[in-house]
């Protein structure tokens, strides 16, 4: 036997997440809840914006599959993802910050619900005009995947493709919560002081003391280690015009920059 409702909501608040109207068919068995035909908008103001998605769960074993298409801010997921040890996720999603237009984000995911829950999302993310860590971006596109299953809790975009004006910079990055570590790596033709600070804060005055007033090609990699900086390491290898210190400016040269901790090393310098 089975049974089928319409649902309709109006001006619900879930766990501080403000939905202002949502609606689904919903179709019930002895073992299977099936959601289909979800039309929601959730947050309020400039952040607002439509969510859409079907879900089938198994309510005896309490596995779950599901799809979503949705174009509002993450951000105002915030404060219902808090305080469910999710502070990961929420601390990746308080990086963005999207002034203009909201991404757009379509994911398929799955998962065992119950006490420990279970979840494997992946989709795709794309964004414009906004800024990660306050460093603006003018379009980025990125295949996302969550991972959340016991003491595994990564969350990653592989491969992130972004353009900073006339500048292009393809990375990947992993997020892994439970070690307290952001690893990259990648290649990039923006100003690398930029891109150091939207792989995490902490790499903001990786390049101080440094000139950069022509064009660079380098590619990068390292891990930011959140509960010790001093662990932390980054690599560039490039290749620059116009790039050096106070006093002494190549017009094009070559090098490799290490960091680890708080020590600097310039290498295979050609000017």
């Amino acid at each position: 036997p089975s049974l089928m409702t319409r649902l309709e909501l109006e001006n619900c608040d879930l766990r501080g997440l403000w939905v202002p109207d949502f609606s689904c068919d919903l179709t019930t068995g002895a073992f299977s809840l099936m959601v289909h035909h979800v039309s929601a908008t959730v947050g309020k103001g400039r952040g607002s914006g439509p969510l859409k998605g079907d879900l089938s769960c198994n309510v005896e074993t309490g596995r779950f599959t599901g799809r979503t298409v949705s174009d509002f801010d993450p951000n105002e997921l915030v404060r219902f993802l808090a305080g469910r040890d999710m502070d990961g996720v929420v601390g990746l999603i308080r990086s963005f910050s999207f002034p203009g237009r909201s991404p757009h984000i379509d994911t398929r995911f799955t998962g065992v619900a119950g006490t420990n829950l279970a979840l494997e999302v992946n989709g795709r993310a794309r964004g414009k005009s906004f800024r990660r860590y306050d460093v603006p971006v003018t379009e980025a596109e990125s295949q996302v995947r969550v991972i959340l299953d016991g003491d595994k809790r990564v969350v990653s975009l592989r491969p992130l493709i972004a353009r900073q004006g006339e500048s292009n910079t393809e990375l990947t990055l992993d997020v892994d919560m439970a070690n307290g570590t952001v690893s990259f790596s990648g290649s990039s033709t923006a100003d690398p002081r930029g891109v150091l600070q939207a792989a995490d804060p902490s790499l903001a005055n990786a390049m101080d003391g440094y000139c950069i007033e022509g064009h660079t090609k380098y590619t990068v990699r390292g891990v930011v280690n959140l509960g010790n900086p001093d662990l932390s390491t980054v690599e560039i290898s490039a290749s620059a015009s116009r790039f050096g210190v106070p006093g002494f400016i190549a017009d094009e040269c070559s090098f490799k920059y290490c960091r680890a901790g708080d020590i600097t090393t310039i290498s295979n310098l050609h000017a």
